[in-house]
């Protein structure tokens, strides 16, 4: 349940992102394509579970719903609706495909897919805006083509598949996205680095303070549980008691 609140909760992000309030965009599309993606990357995943282990699995049903939202991100308001089903479709194929190669290839630690849901079916999203936008929405996108785009007024953004009358902007719209894309790694990878090396500091120094000393001044360093220790040199120095002593 808390994966199909998903779909509503994602639309809600995008149409209360302020950024985009005064751009060319046709919400009522955005909706039908994050709707549309979803249920596709949902569909795949399920049927590739099915064929796989012979059920259907809830968990990568859900998880393909999640992919397909993910994958959709970046071309949501420039693609046409058959072009959000096939970019959910294929980050539905991409999950359990990557999950094993990630697993039981690479054998890196990832149960709860979070590599193949926002990693790679992001990077697959971020590609896809470049071979579906078609250019019928969009203009003066990031101020560019606020006039005319590529000769042709009122062309938005465009990847390889252009709509009627538009001129195709591939493979320059393919560089664009390549180059956001390895801007995003780098980012991601420097905070995280940063991020994880100042945890692991903090955790060293929480567990030298959390270390207490074996014995204090005036108490045998010696537990009482543990028997006492006879110095072999004292016993044989004593000489041996007498039956006139006894």
């Amino acid at each position: 349940m808390g994966s199909f609140l998903l779909i509503p909760g994602w639309i809600g992000l995008a149409l209360g992102n302020p950024l985009l309030s005064a751009s060319d965009i046709a919400w009522p599309i955005v909706a039908v394509n994050f709707v549309l993606a979803g249920v596709a990357g949902a569909l795949v995943a399920l049927v590739y579970s099915w064929f796989t282990t012979g059920a259907g699995n809830i968990f990568m049903t859900v998880r393909g719903l999640v992919s397909g939202l993910v994958a959709l991100s970046a071309a949501a308001p420039f693609v046409p609706a058959w072009s959000a089903l096939v970019i959910g479709g294929l980050a539905g194929l991409l999950l359990p495909l990557s999950s094993y190669v990630l697993t039981h290839v690479l054998r890196l630690d990832d149960q709860s897919l979070i590599v193949p849901m926002h990693g790679v079916s992001a990077a697959w999203g971020l590609a896809a805006a470049a071979l579906f936008a078609d250019g019928r929405f969009g203009v003066g996108w990031n101020g560019v083509g606020a006039n005319a785009y590529l000769g042709i007024s009122g062309q938005g953004v465009t990847g390889y598949l252009a709509a009627v009358g538009a001129m195709p902007d591939f493979p320059q719209q393919l560089y664009v996205q390549l180059i956001g894309l390895l801007a995003i790694f780098i980012f991601a990878f420097v905070v995280s680095w940063v991020v994880f090396k100042c945890l692991a500091k903090l955790t060293v120094a929480w567990e030298g303070l959390r270390v207490t000393p074996t014995s204090e001044p005036g108490w045998p360093s010696t537990p009482a549980s543990e028997p006492a220790v006879i110095d072999a040199a004292q016993s044989v120095a004593e000489p041996p008691e007498s039956a006139a002593d006894r």
